[in-house]
């Protein structure tokens, strides 16, 4: 029963992460991602470059922003056994309108050294994605949420390292619309973040 609670209050503090950073204006969030979206996914690092990026049903997910640069925005939290990376994105256009989009997952308590496979559907991990579509700059608060729950799918980490402060490795999954039941599938994920970084 404890467990269940433990992993239930860190999910919600990651999903609140994750909200908090999409709907901040705050000017110490500035972000070091390109303002132009980037061609190809990033190459799979070890560095703690605080690089991400996926295929999203065969389309490039990686961080960009523009009007109001709020969703190049790349928070990864950890504390002595759970990690949680959160990132979020936009896509401005003449209309004044923004769709974002957002993408986290955690792990509740990672294995001894940190590195390993951790599965989807291990109850100790979780994965979600948030889109906001007809995000309107005067009016932000009047953007549409859809969620996303992981299906299936797993996380490889392939470097953890808190002397250094980084965290590195790969995922693939498979995530349902909450509303529709439409499956999309996340392939070729990768990252290669430093712990406890957020910008």
């Amino acid at each position: 029963m404890k467990k269940a609670f433990t992993y239930s209050i860190y999910r919600k503090a990651v999903l609140a992460l994750l909200l908090m950073t999409s709907l901040s204006f705050s000017s110490c969030f500035k972000p070091k991602f390109s303002e132009d979206p980037a061609t190809t996914l990033p190459p799979i690092t070890t560095e703690g470059k605080n690089t991400f990026g996926f295929n999203l049903d065969g389309v490039l997910w990686v961080p960009a922003g523009h009007t109001l640069s709020l969703s190049k925005i790349l928070c990864v939290d950890y504390h002595g056994t759970g990690l949680g990376i959160s990132i979020i994105r936009d896509s401005g256009n003449s209309s004044n309108t923004l769709q974002y989009d957002g993408f986290s997952f955690g792990i509740q308590s990672l294995t001894a050294g940190g590195v390993g496979t951790y599965n989807m559907t291990d109850p100790n991990i979780y994965a979600h994605t948030v889109s906001l579509d007809m995000w309107n700059e005067q009016a932000p608060s009047g953007g549409v949420q859809v969620q996303y729950a992981t299906v299936s799918g797993s996380v490889t980490i392939s470097r953890f390292d808190a002397a250094a402060n980084v965290v590195s490795g790969t995922f693939a999954m498979d995530v349902k619309n909450l509303s529709t039941g439409v499956i999309r599938h996340i392939t070729d994920g990768r990252f290669d973040v430093q712990l406890n970084y957020c910008q």
